[in-house]
């Protein structure tokens, strides 16, 4: 009993150690319950959740089954449908991928934060698409719509098709920033230099993992960058 009890406890260790998540602001965050984690991959969980998610999640935490490809999949598409990243889905992303036997553990494993150098071209244009939202939401406030409203599905899923005009668009938003906050963007455009040096290509297609390594970076990116914006604002205040 002892024996098994220890297999146990070190499948629920391994099954936190693979959610481990930056919150969206950029600082350490606590675990995901479980149903919220569930929760986060429909739009109304309580009438549309499957029957095998619960005992899918419940599998990992005390067996330490892979989860399944086919959540990475809900996942992604409920990002795209709410045209948004939220933390409980970019776990559930991590997760997946961290567990599948097809994707390069060592490398999943370091995906608790940003990761400016990761290789994965979806991770990096990801990233890129983070910084390209920023640029526009700091160069016209106000504005109801962002990119990753009118674009993301298609970026994460066929960049090709959109990064032309979104880094076309991103060099007037740049100026007008620079006009108004000097320090905002000297950030903005080191970021946006730094990822395009990263990226090789832009592919017609993503395949599925790579989908859900956009979204991860796309997250990651996000949080570092409010991070960095928080810090160097109360830094000027201070001043």
């Amino acid at each position: 009993m002892a024996i098994i009890l220890k297999i146990i406890a070190n499948h629920i260790c391994r099954w936190f150690e693979q959610q481990e998540l930056i919150n969206t602001d950029g600082l350490d965050s606590d675990p995901i319950a479980l149903y919220p984690l569930a929760a986060s991959l429909y739009r109304d969980a309580n009438k549309e959740m499957s029957p095998h998610v619960l005992p899918s999640l419940l599998g990992s935490v005390f067996h330490g089954n892979p989860l399944p490809k086919w959540l990475l999949y809900l996942a992604i598409n409920r990002n795209i449908a709410d045209r948004q990243v939220a933390r409980p889905r970019a776990a559930i992303i991590k997760m997946v991928l961290y567990s599948s036997k097809d994707q390069n553990i060592t490398e999943v494993k370091s995906m608790v934060e940003l990761d400016v150098n990761l290789k994965n071209q979806g991770y990096q244009l990801g990233r890129l698409m983070a910084v390209l939202e920023s640029i526009k939401k700091e160069a016209l406030k106000g504005i109801k719509s962002t990119i990753t409203d009118r674009f993301y599905g298609s970026a994460s899923t066929a960049p090709a098709s959109v990064f032309g005009r979104l880094l076309s668009g991103s060099k007037a938003h740049l100026a007008k920033i620079r006009k108004n906050k000097k320090w905002l963007y000297d950030i903005l455009e080191e970021r946006l230099e730094q990822v395009c040096g990263q990226i090789t290509s832009f592919p017609s297609i993503l395949k599925l993992n790579d989908q859900g390594m956009f979204a991860l970076g796309y997250y990651h990116q996000k949080a570092d960058t409010r991070k960095e914006i928080a810090s160097r604002s109360k830094n000027k205040e201070d001043k």
